[in-house]
């Protein structure tokens, strides 16, 4: 069960009833209730971009806007990643809008950070360590995170990235000065004159909020833990079992540590206080946690094991099973898990209370909507949606891309032929074949 491209079985309506593109001078279609209302055609070795609406009339068309390695995508506005440059475009300006683009160092791996879905922001850096230049798809502010803070020689590594859900806040670790270093950005980046707040903190981000930064110093099998609520402010560290991950929740940490203890530690705690003990397999270890549902809800992944939790300690849900092969990493966006049960079984499982919605059997899981309660499944010789069925004829193919909520996909099938797909509604298949000549071509689904 893997949540990549695989072959599966797509609902096709006959030739006669895909409908063909055709050339529309509207400005911008109506937008479509559940969050999309196109689906963007990138070509990744030019950059041409072709908007192509769900009933196959073409609505927007942008050219050469250079080679991109990946594209990202939030609502509107989308961000094509190449070797030395960042180009990020809005689909609703005026289509004369000049694209934002924003160098980065040739060699630097971009990571979309864990925000909710309503955020775009990007970290580009070395694998090796260095500078890391963080970038907001949507505003378009972009900056050096070793030059904020002030390093003559920054070795920053993007996997010790926190931030909180809005990505308002962003904390690093800086392996030579062995700080953490903390922005709070501009609430108004438009403003020439607004500039963020940095601030520089002992140890290594552990996790972070509004007006409080938590850090964590290893020493030895144990480490010490400090919160802190203002910039100025001090904190005695609170020794520790070692956490593996945590989130900030009413001014205190909430965290799980290896063995599986839930703690929280507020400003001015002398010891942690534990909120539950995780039943871990017998010697299994904490390997994950992440913060889920804005930061309401922590996933912890253990080998053989995997649970919910509130930021009361509460176990809403656990099983004696990991996660899925290749599941996304979850972000604070997103609502519901895949729970495995051995190699073709699995639970969708509402992060919100634990509650399981559909149990999966000997299917191929394809993709999932943004809030990962919406599967797409191939079961058989048939593509269906979980929760929720299909009634439509099927023909074989590749899924490609899937819409956020999971209400279409892109596929190509079994005749090298692309099609738009509509899973709900009553809309017929689009042929987007004419548009994907290139193997080097992407879909994305956009809400202009």
């Amino acid at each position: 069960m893997l949540f990549t491209a695989a072959a599966i079985t797509v609902a096709i309506v006959g030739v006669a009833g895909v409908r063909a593109l055709m050339r529309d001078d509207a400005s911008s279609p109506a937008a479509h209730e559940a969050g999309w209302d196109a689906v963007a055609v990138v070509a990744r070795t030019g950059g041409d971009i072709t908007l192509v609406s769900p009933q196959g009339t073409i609505v927007g068309e942008y050219e050469k806007l250079g080679r991109a390695a990946q594209v990202e995508v939030a609502g509107s506005h989308l961000a094509l990643i190449g070797s030395t440059s960042v180009t990020l475009l809005d689909l609703a300006a005026e289509t004369d809008t000049e694209p934002t683009v924003v160098p980065i160092e040739r060699g630097a791996t971009v990571t979309r950070l864990a925000t909710n879905s309503a955020h775009l922001l990007l970290a580009a850096g070395r694998p090796a360590g260095g500078e890391v230049t963080l970038i907001d798809g949507i505003t378009g502010w972009s900056a050096n995170l070793g030059e904020l803070g002030g390093l003559r020689a920054p070795r920053l590594f993007v996997d010790t990235i926190r931030t909180d859900p809005t990505g308002d806040t962003i904390a690093i670790a800086d392996a030579a000065s062995f700080q953490t270093i903390v922005v709070d950005r501009p609430d108004n980046p438009d403003d020439p004159d607004a500039q963020p707040v940095v601030t520089n903190y002992a140890a290594q981000p552990l996790a972070i909020g509004r007006g409080v930064v938590v850090t964590s110093q290893v020493v030895g099998q144990r480490a010490n833990i400090a919160v802190y609520t203002a910039p100025e402010a001090t904190s005695l560290p609170v020794p520790s079992d070692i956490p593996v991950g945590g989130v900030v929740a009413d001014g205190a940490l909430v965290a799980v540590t290896t063995d599986g203890t839930v703690i929280r530690i507020r400003r001015g705690d002398r010891t942690p206080r534990q909120l539950t003990q995780l039943e871990l397999p017998v010697g299994s270890t904490v390997l994950e946690v992440h913060p889920m549902l804005d930061a309401t809800r922590l996933l912890v992944r253990a080998d053989g094991y995997s649970a919910v939790i509130d930021t009361d300690g509460t176990v809403l849900y656990q099983s004696a099973h990991g996660l899925v092969d290749d599941a996304p990493t979850p972000t604070f966006g997103q609502r519901c898990i895949v729970a495995g049960q051995g190699t073709r079984r699995a639970t969708l499982v509402d992060a919100l209370d634990g509650i399981e919605l559909a149990e999966i059997d000997d299917v191929d899981l394809l993709g999932a909507s943004a809030d990962g309660c919406t599967l797409v499944i191939a079961d058989g010789d048939a593509l269906t949606t979980l929760p929720g069925e299909l009634d439509r004829e099927v023909a074989a193919g590749d899924v490609l891309a899937v819409a956020p909520d999971a209400a279409a996909v892109v596929v190509r099938n079994d005749l090298d032929r692309t099609y738009l797909e509509p899973l709900d509604g009553d809309d017929e298949p689009v042929e987007l074949t004419v548009l994907a000549d290139n193997p080097a071509t992407e879909f994305v689904f956009v809400e202009r």
